[in-house]
């Protein structure tokens, strides 16, 4: 009995040096490019009652959003540097021809782990920072300089920017495009939480300013493109 025990022992630990039951994973290292376009959803409800309070034009919820970023996997460890912008600005006059219009941009930095969905799909949990500002241009068509909030500047516009530090947890979806590892198409939604929040008015400090988060909720696709070392 105790040799057939020996025997089996011998067998089992022969087995494993040989990485059949031995659930390590190589280490790879991989790194790449991705392009994101998204839907970019900031609740402005407070700001547009600033804006109105001063007899001006509302600004929008919704933006297109497009960005770039490195990314580097290490097995099921993902980073992620990312930076995007708004596109689709647009101008709002009143009566008085005087403008509002705004957009935003970001710079993140995203750290994710890997979990198995379905066959090759993986889905990628993940927490991020990112510093985003959000603009608001104030705009008069009849002026050679403007001003706004005791501010005046010697231009026909006025910048009210508002610039936030937040923690944006979210999900990616990754699903290969093709047979190989290289490229994939990734559906990514995530939600900044503002930490810190400050509004200038061309660099002057305002205190009376509105609440805002502008990173809010960002849904879209990512074309990401990885190459292994």
């Amino acid at each position: 009995m105790r040799t057939l025990s020996a025997s089996t022992l011998l067998i089992v630990v022969s087995i494993s040096a040989h990485g059949q039951f031995v659930d390590k994973e190589p280490a790879i290292l991989s790194f790449g490019l991705s392009l994101s376009v998204k839907y970019h959803h900031i609740d402005v409800s407070k700001l547009n009652d600033f804006l109105r309070s001063n007899d001006l034009k509302d600004v929008k919820s919704g933006y297109g959003n497009i960005g770039a970023g490195i990314n580097y996997k290490f097995n099921r460890h993902f980073f992620e540097v990312a930076g995007d912008v708004d596109i689709n600005e647009t101008t709002a006059y009143n009566d008085s021809d005087i403008g509002t219009s705004s957009y935003g941009y970001s710079m993140n930095i995203n750290y994710g782990y890997e979990l198995k969905l379905y066959d090759q799909f993986k889905i990628m949990p993940y927490l991020g920072i990112s510093r985003t500002t959000f603009k608001t241009k104030i705009s008069d068509k009849a002026g050679p300089n403007f001003e706004f909030q005791n501010v005046t500047t010697d231009r026909n516009s006025i910048s009210l920017d508002n610039d936030t530090f937040s923690v944006n947890p979210g999900a990616k979806i990754w699903m290969p495009l093709g047979d190989g590892d290289f490229s994939y198409i990734v559906l990514d939604v995530g939600y900044g939480f503002k930490t810190s929040s400050k509004w200038t008015i061309d660099d002057a400090t305002v205190d009376n300013a509105p609440e805002i988060n502008p990173s809010g909720m960002k849904i879209g696709v990512t074309f990401l493109f990885m190459m292994c070392r």
